[in-house]
């Protein structure tokens, strides 16, 4: 499972990417030229261009599928590792249970012994 978890995280680290703007995206850079036309143009003027921030610009949208795509790996991962800790907790169960039934085994068997012979240790 740790392996499954691994590809899942590296797939996840690149796919993620998909859903954000990031600096290449095309449309920021053509809003980016855009104002600064008009910074070069409000500057023949004589006129002032509010402050222009283009990652808070609207304009980028994730694709739907990369937005599933992505949701669908997220709950793999989340599955992967949920039944991992399952798998931990059964396990660490089991042992406490089998030692508990093995100590509670030995001293039956010395009780039946003792009660079987002459002689008890």
């Amino acid at each position: 499972m740790g392996l499954f978890s691994i590809i899942i995280a590296a797939i996840l680290v690149d796919t993620y990417k998909h859903l954000q703007a990031g600096p290449s995206d095309a449309t920021i850079l053509i809003l980016i030229l855009t104002h600064i036309s008009q910074q070069l143009a409000a500057a023949q003027n004589g006129t002032s261009v509010p402050v222009f921030d283009p990652l808070t610009q609207p304009g980028f949208c994730p694709s739907t599928l990369f937005v599933v795509i992505n949701a669908l790996w997220f709950i793999s991962l989340l599955f992967t590792l949920v039944s991992a800790l399952m798998g931990l907790l059964v396990k660490w169960w089991v042992d406490k249970h089998r030692a508990a039934v093995t100590s509670l085994g030995t001293g039956m068997n010395h009780a039946r012994m003792c009660s079987c012979s002459t002689v008890c240790l």
